[in-house]
């Protein structure tokens, strides 16, 4: 005769929808208030670009392109499999750039080395977490 019962990894997984979305709601919300507070503070934000990236020049026309990316890439984190992958692909790069250019740990004074190393950890973080969220939901 023939068990039934589902096995703990199906039990998990039965769950999965719910716990899915809370995740995709963490990961999502960093992007997504980082892109709102840019907006209403558009002025700032074009200082911020400026001084992460260090091209005042560009600032100008690359807050608009960070806007939308944190925006739409948060949003799309919600989407099928293939919107979601590029969105987090997007959002991975550029966490990835944002922390190396922003949390130079390395170059950063003996005072503040600790505080960069573990901003830039945790959004090393954030990333493993976006590539699991897209991994976990598979081909949806």
């Amino acid at each position: 005769m023939k068990n039934h019962s589902l096995s703990r990894p199906q039990a998990a997984n039965a769950s999965l929808p719910w716990t899915w979305l809370l995740c995709a709601s963490a990961l999502a919300l960093p992007f997504l208030v980082s892109g709102i507070a840019k907006l209403a503070d558009y002025t700032g934000a074009i200082a911020e670009v400026a001084d992460i990236t260090g091209l005042p020049g560009l600032a100008p026309v690359l807050t608009p392109l960070v806007i939308l990316l944190q925006l739409a890439g948060g949003i799309c984190l919600f989407g099928p499999p293939p919107v979601r992958g590029p969105a987090v692909l997007a959002l991975s790069g550029f966490t990835l750039l944002a922390s190396i250019l922003a949390h130079d740990f390395w170059n950063a004074p003996l005072a503040s080395r600790v505080h960069e190393l573990t901003t830039f950890c945790e959004h090393l973080g954030l990333i493993a977490g976006l590539v699991l969220l897209h991994l976990k939901q598979g081909r949806g």
